[in-house]
């Protein structure tokens, strides 16, 4: 059993979850706040918890980018805890897009991804990480500054993902048809009529983004 001293704080959303619980059956001393995070272990470590739904919800709506982005900023331990099974089977975010953004953030944003199969999983894993990062209670939080991601870099962030598609090109896109629901729509010519865009390019995106596919970005 884990010394009482050494505290787990946890978002007051999480309480709806069964992990605060699963935690102190397992000896953890845990508290509820007010974070940007999910929990918070010592002052060095940060994670955020996903369930394959909400890391889909997020992805869509580009909560994902700036928590990541966030977390990588503010400690120097963040992680993602994705519970779950099905990150494939739910058909709303296609699986190139999905795999790109893993790869974003385990490399680009240097937060490591750590799959979970459930709540007492995630709990487990939680317990491990205050064995190495605990500290007492009373020793205060870290601070997450919120710095809101604007819907043009989330579509940025998500036209990047796709192998070929770099800055420059992502941005041509967003300047012809305003968003990714839009530029998904487009015929194949119109594509193509984007000077930074050959057939390559285009062949690539409609691998990620099948035409009439409606992105909700």
């Amino acid at each position: 059993m884990l010394k009482s001293l050494n505290v787990v704080h946890y978002d007051f959303r999480e309480a709806k979850s069964k992990v605060p619980e699963i935690l102190s059956r397992l000896g953890v001393m845990v508290q509820s706040a007010s974070l940007n995070a999910d929990y918070a272990i010592g002052r060095d470590c940060l994670v955020e918890r996903k369930t394959i739904t909400d890391f889909i919800s997020s992805v869509a709506d580009g909560r994902l980018f700036r928590q990541v982005s966030e977390l990588s900023k503010t400690c120097k331990h963040p992680l993602v805890l994705l519970e779950g099974g099905g990150l494939y089977n739910h058909g709303r975010v296609p699986k190139n897009v999905i795999r790109g953004i893993m790869i974003w953030i385990s490399l680009s944003k240097r937060v490591p991804v750590i799959r979970t199969y459930n709540e007492h999983d995630t709990a487990c894993v939680i317990q491990l990480l205050v064995k190495r990062y605990g500290q007492p209670a009373g020793l205060g939080l870290p601070v997450i500054k919120k710095r809101p991601i604007s819907p043009w870099q989330q579509q940025m962030n998500v036209l990047t993902q796709i192998p070929g598609i770099g800055p420059y090109a992502a941005k041509d896109i967003l300047n012809v048809f305003g968003s990714v629901s839009r530029m998904s729509e487009a015929l194949d010519v119109e594509l193509i009529a984007i000077g930074r865009l050959g057939k390559k390019r285009v062949e690539a995106i409609r691998k990620v983004f099948p035409r009439k596919l409606c992105i909700s970005i």
